[in-house]
């Protein structure tokens, strides 16, 4: 039977007594940082609404409105004419093995989805 010495036994509890301190004093850090960090969430509306403001102050709706309005009509424009043309590019090709073309369909479908980002911008613009 193996017996250990009666002062690196004492070294051992302290050094168990140091990390079960440090242990319940980082817990209860982080717990502080969870509560502070849903404090600070009643404050979100506000912050948000304050940067809007700004993005929109920097934006000037109001004077460049025709502007957007264009830009985003042509970007559609274009987004449509690169849809068709990778239909007609890839069409054959995902004809014949279309599960083996998921990227080049996902590409199109992700084209598709933009287009629809356009017009949520388009409407924002539109109640502004």
């Amino acid at each position: 039977m193996m017996f250990i010495n009666p002062t690196y036994k004492n070294c051992l509890l302290a050094l168990a007594l140091v990390f079960s301190v440090f242990g319940v004093l980082y817990l209860f850090g982080s717990q502080d940082g969870v509560i502070e960090s849903f404090a600070d969430r009643e404050n979100s509306p506000e912050i948000i609404k304050n940067y809007r403001n700004a993005v929109e102050d920097t934006m000037l709706v109001s004077k460049y409105r025709k502007s957007y309005e264009d830009t985003i009509i042509e970007l559609e424009d274009a987004i449509s004419v690169a849809i068709l043309s990778e239909v007609c590019q890839q069409a054959e090709t995902i004809a014949k093995k279309p599960l083996e073309e998921t990227p080049k369909i996902r590409k199109i479908n992700e084209l598709k989805a933009f287009k629809e980002t356009l017009n949520d911008a388009m409407k924002t613009l539109d109640k502004k």
